[in-house]
């Protein structure tokens, strides 16, 4: 019993490492630098995957973006510059927290837009419903209802 616990033991632990993409050759040996391109991998979206960060991306192009990140790192590169370079080679998608300049004013003005054009609209509806007219019936119109109604 004992054996198969640990044999259940050790495939658990071996999935669980497979879980990450970053494999233990990306590690890197000064523990800062490790830590500064792991917060850049959860930054940074995969073009592959769109919604996925190269650090849990298993696509090859992942792998090639965190190799690219290790690199510029041990360059001496700043954050700063890391991400403009990501950035000027796979477009402002490429990071989940996109910057604010004028080829994406339009992701960021767009629901406030949305948001006063609903306004608008609701405040344009509600206006000419008190405008509409009411239509009363003549006395021969309102003859001809009643003897409708009344006809057995």
């Amino acid at each position: 019993m004992r054996r198969v616990l640990t044999a259940v033991a050790i495939v658990i632990l071996g999935l669980s490492q497979m879980a990450t993409a970053v494999t233990s050759s990306e590690i890197m040996l000064d523990p800062r630098q490790d830590q500064r391109a792991r917060a850049l991998y959860g930054e940074v979206r995969c073009v592959v995957c769109q919604n996925e960060a190269i650090g849990d991306s298993q696509a090859d192009i992942a792998a090639d973006m965190r190799r690219e990140i290790r690199t510029e790192i041990l360059s001496g590169k700043t954050d700063t510059d890391i991400r403009e370079g990501l950035t000027a080679r796979y477009g402002d998608y490429v990071l989940f927290r996109p910057r604010f300049s004028a080829g994406n004013l339009i992701l960021w003005l767009l629901p406030l837009a949305l948001v006063l054009a609903g306004v608008s609209t609701l405040a344009v509806m509600a206006k000419t419903k008190r405008k509409t007219k009411s239509y009363g019936l003549d006395e021969g119109e309102q003859k001809a209802l009643d003897d409708l109604i009344n006809k057995p």
